[in-house]
């Protein structure tokens, strides 16, 4: 069926039946003259905006929806280890805070008074969980461009300073051999 707006009237063509019919459109009343009262259209008839069908998608942010919950219904809730928000946990940022068990002013005197040589002390691993307003607001994650957010490699890697050595000097023993400068 073929539809023409002229004006106020739109003009309809059945090339099926071969007649065509006329709507009056004025401000809010769509009405057709019918034998039926209360039908605005006959049978055949459908007002053009429903014989036009939605043929885009909608845009989406992120492949997975910012989530990581794959086929899965419903994931249980963590609390935030910033603010305390319900977060779904496998929408949550995850990250392990590594420090040292000793503060830095006491390593040297436990490591003085240890009986064994060369003993290296443990590290304390707590997980963190962060709501995404958090990891952004601490700088967790960054906000990335949209073409930036495709890439899924890990970033690089963050080394300290004295590990890669300074010009002229022999490398360290426990340093990598030709450290690469960024």
């Amino acid at each position: 069926m073929a539809n023409q707006r002229k004006g106020k009237e739109v003009v309809s063509y059945s090339p099926a039946i071969g007649s065509s019919s006329s709507v009056n459109v004025d401000e809010g009343d769509v009405s057709k003259s019918s034998a039926i009262p209360g039908k605005a259209y006959a049978s055949e008839e459908q007002p053009l905006w429903k014989e036009m069908k939605a043929v885009t998608k909608e845009t989406f942010k992120r492949r997975n929806g910012g989530r990581n919950k794959h086929g899965r219904g419903h994931v249980n809730f963590i609390r935030c280890s910033n603010c305390g928000k319900c977060c779904p946990k496998d929408k949550a940022i995850k990250r392990f805070l590594v420090r040292n068990i000793v503060e830095q002013a006491a390593v040297r005197d436990v490591q003085e008074a240890c009986v064994y040589d060369g003993y290296t002390l443990p590290k304390l691993y707590a997980k963190m969980q962060y709501c995404v307003s958090c990891a952004i607001h601490s700088h967790v994650v960054r906000v990335r461009s949209r073409t930036a957010r495709r890439n899924r490699e890990p970033p690089q890697r963050f080394r300290r300073r004295d590990d890669l050595g300074k010009p002229g000097q022999p490398p360290r023993p426990g340093a990598p051999a030709n450290p690469v400068r960024p």
